[in-house]
């Protein structure tokens, strides 16, 4: 394994080390071009991420996604019950609102039936003047030539 020194330059590596070489140089030259991205292969023993570790990175991802959709659960379900609630109180209120329309339909119809016996009674009334009226009329005629009757007799 070589290593560089002050008086290697840190240039690209030339056609002969491809970035896919397993010389040093290239590794190096590699991992200063994507220092943020180490190779997992070029990092020693010692700074590798071990299975367990990333094993227990992974577990506990999932523990806090776990815990956060527990979370998420929870207020669907507070939500669910509270919509539940307010659709009971919806229908609570929407029955005794059909029971008020159903008295007022009562009222109506009520109302509607008497009107039409005030009709009837209006127009038979009416008729009933009429013909009182007519017999008026026909009494004023008679009163009338009666009278010019009288009078005649009387000259």
């Amino acid at each position: 394994m070589q290593r560089l020194t002050s008086r290697d330059s840190c240039h690209a590596p030339t056609q002969m080390q491809t970035p896919g070489a397993s010389s040093t140089r290239a590794k190096a030259w590699l991992a200063l071009r994507n220092w943020k991205k180490p190779d997992a292969n070029f990092l020693p023993s010692s700074r590798k991420p071990s299975p367990l570790s990333t094993r227990l990175t992974t577990r506990s991802a999932v523990e806090k996604n776990r815990s956060r959709i527990q979370m998420e659960l929870e207020k669907a379900v507070v939500n669910s019950d509270r919509a539940g609630a307010a659709v009971t109180a919806l229908e609570k209120r929407n029955h005794s609102f059909d029971k008020v329309i159903a008295d007022w339909q009562l009222k109506v119809r009520s109302l509607q039936s008497e009107l039409e016996n005030a009709q009837k009674e209006s127009r038979s009334y009416s008729a009933e003047l009429f013909r009182v009226k007519t017999q008026y009329e026909e009494v004023i005629v008679t009163v009338d030539s009666l009278r010019r009757e009288n009078s005649n007799l009387s000259r």
